[in-house]
């Protein structure tokens, strides 16, 4: 058995997503039963443009508690790094490619031409946390956004040079 490890990633403001979720969902409730309980004065002060905002606020905050429950755990096994994503209780492996096919690991994210096709695997990351991975697959370079720890790039690293001191 070779180098096992793994890490989770997810959006930092889990939190924060689902407690403005929450809040716009007892606004609108609240603007309901006020409608329910006496429309003709409900109608009268809708001049606000408050109550037209109400559904692009529930979309919106709907949208962003969605998008923080995806997680990306980032495995490294034997010399495949593995990156799964979970969203609740299902887990569906995005990308399964071993070391050695790996081109590059950086920061830089300037625009190539001959990646041809380009993912990203990375929950609400601050920019300077987000790394870019190149990587060959039957003859064509891809490419795919993560924001792995420092013990994780030292480990792709580690096994990067021993895969190129073995060939």
């Amino acid at each position: 058995m070779g180098i096992l490890y793994r890490e989770i990633v997810d959006y930092k403001h889990r939190f924060l997503a689902k407690l403005t979720f929450i809040l716009t969902l007892i606004i609108i409730s609240v603007d309901v039963v006020v409608l329910v309980s006496n429309p003709k004065e409900f109608y009268n002060e809708l001049i606000y443009a408050g109550y037209a905002m109400l559904p692009v606020a529930l979309l919106i905050s709907l949208i962003l508690w969605q998008k923080c429950r995806i997680r990306y755990k980032y495995c490294i096994i034997d010399n495949e790094l593995i990156i799964e994503r979970i969203k609740g209780t299902k887990r569906k492996v995005e990308l399964n490619l071993n070391v050695k096919n790996i081109v590059s690991i950086d920061k830089n994210s300037e625009k190539r031409s001959d990646i041809e096709k380009v993912y990203n695997f990375t929950c609400g990351c601050k920019r300077k946390d987000i790394y870019r991975c190149l990587f060959k697959k039957e003859g064509k370079l891809y490419s795919f956004y993560f924001a792995p720890s420092g013990n994780m790039l030292s480990r792709i690293e580690e096994m990067r040079s021993k895969n190129s001191f073995a060939s």
